[in-house]
């Protein structure tokens, strides 16, 4: 391949893990000759998103020992790689890792992941405390923390908290009939 920056090879990185290609991504990752911290977060997220968890995870533990910090993009990969594998324990692991030894400062994107993985994993007790956590010490009105809760609720055929929930999506968004779909 003709010589290109590491920005042109982000950018075919990125096109290629949102495509779903995800070995041409993997390859294209291990030709590179210079990387970054987009380069990392590029074959992390693709592999998120295609539902490649475990290689998403390893991909993470590479980076930070080839000495690549993570940042808030990272975590909210890691945090959706551990969601598409039901990993509770990794993600509390990650979460942790990211935060206390790098800094992270976390947002309400790496909460509401964590909180829906605490949902497939059936914890709806744990999902309802810190959605009422989460509505309670938030300065603007976000539906997500409910949907993650109707969406735990209906997998888990939890009819009080999906009603719950759905009530308080409809507050939020009365033009918005998609709760009422969930619902059933």
């Amino acid at each position: 391949m003709p010589h290109r920056n590491v920005i042109s090879w982000n950018a075919i990185l990125g096109a290629y893990a949102s495509a779903g290609f995800v070995e041409m991504t993997d390859n294209i990752f291990q030709s590179m000759d210079e990387r970054d911290s987009v380069s990392w977060n590029s074959l992390i997220s693709g592999y998120s998103h295609w539902g490649h968890g475990c290689m998403a995870r390893e991909t993470f533990r590479a980076m930070v020992l080839n000495g690549f910090s993570p940042d808030s993009v990272t975590l909210l990969a890691i945090l959706s790689a551990c969601s598409v594998d039901g990993r509770l324990q990794d993600s509390w692991n990650c979460y942790t890792y990211a935060t206390q030894d790098f800094g992270i400062v976390q947002t309400g994107e790496h909460l509401f992941c964590v909180v829906d993985l605490m949902g497939k994993c059936g914890l709806l007790s744990m999902v309802e405390e810190t959605t009422d956590f989460l509505v309670s010490s938030s300065s603007t009105v976000n539906p997500i923390p409910w949907t993650v809760m109707l969406g735990a609720s209906k997998m888990h055929d939890d009819a009080r908290r999906g009603r719950m929930a759905v009530e308080k999506l409809m507050e939020l968004e009365p033009e918005n009939f998609s709760s009422y779909v969930l619902l059933f």
